[in-house]
């Protein structure tokens, strides 16, 4: 069966690369270009991998806020079908303070402008070995 992973990012050029990568090794990848769609296949599928823009936008009253990527990680630990499932919350920014709540959930924090990095340790999260 393939494994089925979530790539959540409002970038398209980021988002298709690593759905290019992994897609290259049989994986089956949804896209998530938004909060709302990015939810929406959480409440809808079981992944094996989730990775997240850290920045990822969410319209709130007229205005659209930057940063939900641990919201939508906090969504995705509340739902037992994604409670164990591997997380990487990427960012293009310096992300100074990682909070305890991510790191005690088993959140990997990668720095988005390092592409191949991020391709390895998703890798090795789903058992491939380069």
């Amino acid at each position: 069966m393939t494994k089925r992973i979530l790539v959540a990012d409002d970038e398209a050029h980021y988002r298709d690369d690593l759905k290019a990568f992994l897609e290259s090794y049989d994986f089956s990848v949804d896209v998530g270009t938004n909060y709302l769609d990015t939810i929406a296949y959480l409440k809808e599928n079981s992944y094996a991998l989730i990775v997240c823009d850290k920045g990822m936008p969410i319209r709130e009253g007229g205005r659209i806020h930057h940063k939900c990527g641990l919201e939508i990680f906090g969504f995705a630990k509340l739902h037992p079908q994604h409670k164990n499932t591997p997380f990487i919350l990427h960012t293009a920014s310096e992300l100074i303070d990682i909070p305890d709540f991510f790191k005690q959930r088993g959140g990997i924090y990668h720095e988005k402008n390092t592409f191949r990095p991020i391709g390895a340790v998703m890798l090795k999260l789903l058992g491939i070995d380069r």
